[in-house]
């Protein structure tokens, strides 16, 4: 019987090795520490860490890292504030309900595309100086219940504005800036305006350019004349002028390997922003609500990416939190080693018009 049980537990040990072996194959544990995944990378770097209200760079070549900044104060730069980024001072649950996956209680930023021009809405007076020619007229009226400039010319005639630009900014040499104001019509005459370097414009709900104004007064001028000879425009309606920098206008987050914790590693990662409407804001008088804002992840010159974006868009009604998310599905990060930047983590306003917006919480998190 002794001889039967040695035996049997010889066969009993021979088949329980490899089922232990199997279990030990099969069982899954990610290459990537979890961490990479449970923490949010920025934990230490949120909009609190703020440096691009500061002066001229001593060295534009050496951009700051691991803190929030604005691009443009590393091209050539004449050091006028183009961008606004600001500690509201309250959380996440004073403006807004507040959705799954945001914190009750996450600081607030009020970020802003400053308009350079005053009054340009008409809430006030008429914005700058109106000069007519013989035969055209431009008065303070409302179109709807909205105040605006009422324009109109007669044949071979022309009006000029010159914005009022808000106090101590005077436009920098070569300066590219984006010019943006509403201009409808009932009678749908053919019109030109013309800015600076003649560039035309066709009325529309928006219409905007980029210009370069001059350095000296008036610094702008638009003139509005019938797009043909021998013809005229009556009850043009103008409104919401407003003038923004364009070059270099993205909030930016430049990360070396060791400006997170747990170090950068190659990889994918997810990068998310809440925004909500600023209810400070107005759709259709100044300060404007932000008309539109796109986050996105950017490579530097010691890495390689590619990343989608994501686009906030305006739409008129309650404020309301809504998470902006990009990943790097394409091609994750990869770098070699470097104490340098290798991802920019971007919030682009290129393309937007002068407007407030409010963020909240940022994050960057592994994912597979």
């Amino acid at each position: 019987m002794k001889r039967i049980s040695r035996l049997m537990g010889g066969v009993l040990l021979a088949l329980t090795v490899p089922l232990l072996v199997t279990c030990d194959l099969l069982s899954y544990s990610r290459p990537i520490p979890d961490a990479y995944y449970s923490q949010n990378l920025l934990s230490s770097a949120g909009f609190s860490v703020f440096t691009g209200a500061g002066p001229v760079p001593a060295d534009p070549l050496v951009p700051d890292a691991a803190s929030w900044d604005f691009a443009y104060r590393y091209t050539d730069w004449d050091g006028y504030g183009y961008l606004g980024l600001t500690d509201t001072g309250a959380t996440a649950a004073s403006f807004a309900a507040v959705p799954e996956g945001l914190a009750a209680d996450a600081a607030v930023y009020r970020l802003e595309v400053v308009n350079l021009i005053f009054d340009g809405d008409f809430q006030i007076a008429t914005g700058g100086t109106w000069v007519d020619e013989d035969n055209s007229s431009a008065v303070r009226d409302t179109f709807g219940t909205t105040p605006r400039m009422r324009l109109s010319a007669g044949s071979n005639t022309s009006v000029y504005y010159r914005p009022s630009l808000i106090g101590g900014f005077v436009p920098p040499a070569n300066g590219a800036f984006r010019l943006s104001f509403a201009a409808e019509s009932t009678n749908f005459d053919p019109i030109r305006i013309f800015g600076p370097g003649e560039i035309s414009f066709d009325p529309g709900p928006f219409t905007s350019a980029i210009i370069t104004p001059v350095t000296t007064a008036p610094y702008l001028e638009l003139r509005f004349t019938p797009r043909e000879n021998n013809i005229n425009f009556t009850d043009l309606y103008v409104d919401d002028f407003t003038l923004s920098y364009n070059t270099g206008m993205r909030l930016r987050l430049l990360l070396s390997v060791a400006d997170t914790d747990p170090p950068l590693i190659g990889g994918r990662y997810r990068f998310t922003v809440w925004v909500c409407e600023d209810p400070t804001a107005f759709p259709d008088r100044s300060p404007y609500n932000l008309d539109r804002l796109r986050i996105t992840m950017l490579k530097t010159g010691q890495s390689y990416l590619e990343a989608g974006n994501d686009e906030y868009a305006f739409v008129a009604g309650s404020p309301s939190w809504k998470r902006l998310s990009v990943n790097l599905d394409a091609h994750a990060l990869q770098f070699d080693p470097t104490d340098l930047p290798v991802i920019e983590l971007s919030l682009d306003l290129s393309e937007s018009r002068p407007g407030r917006i409010l963020l909240a919480s940022p994050e960057l998190r592994f994912y597979d």
